[in-house]
Parts: C-alpha cells; structure tokens; sequence
C-alpha cells in the first residue's frame, strides 16, 4: 500500500502495481471500493493504475482511474459492490464513474464531466 490515506491502508494491489500515480480525487473511490468490498467479506485487489495498456486517453494514464479484481467475488457480489460503490461516489461528486468491465470494475473521475 503506498498511499497516506490511513482508511485504505490495508487495500491490496497486483503485483507491479502502484497507488503513488493515482490524484487525490480518487482516494474517495478507494475508500469506496475497499468498504463496499470489505462490507460483503471481499478484500478489494488494485489490479491498475497507470501502468498496463489501455485506450488512447484512458484516464488510468493521467492517475484519475484505477481497476479491481473481481473474479473473486460472486456475481451477486459484484452487482452489489457497483451499486454501492455508484451511490457512494454520487454523493461526492457526479464525475465519478464506476463501470463493470469484462473481468473487472473500473472506477474513473471524469474531469470532463460538468459539475
């Protein structure tokens, strides 16, 4: 674990992976992720920040998008784990975007998005 936020000291990462390139603007998604996850008996795995390959201006290359694993995790599990996490950031701002990907769930903040 490599960020000061003490709430997700205990969130796991992928090998090779690092939370050092992810901004501020995304801790709350980590938090929200490791209490969703954690809330249902998961323990929330970073898959990705800004390393791997992703689309040409992905926001995982600017620090504003991480991945979690979720193959771990039952389909209504996971279900779950999206709502939770989508009402927990509302609350924080509409710029956040948590997106269930093929073998993941990906969490962005939008900059583009209008507040």
């Amino acid at each position: 674990m490599t960020t000061n936020d003490s709430r997700v000291r205990t969130m796991e990462t992928k090998k090779g992976v690092s939370l050092r390139a992810l901004r501020p603007e995304m801790w709350p998604a980590l938090y929200a992720v490791d209490v969703s996850y954690k809330s249902q008996g998961y323990q929330p795995v970073v898959t990705s920040t800004d390393d791997g390959n992703h689309r040409p201006g992905s926001l995982h290359y600017v620090g504003l998008a991480a991945d979690f694993r979720t193959r771990h995790m039952s389909p209504q599990a996971i279900t779950a784990a999206v709502r939770h996490v989508t009402e927990m950031l509302a609350d924080v701002s509409p710029r956040y975007q948590v997106l269930l990907e093929d073998d993941h769930l990906h969490v962005e903040y939008d900059r583009r998005v209008k507040r």
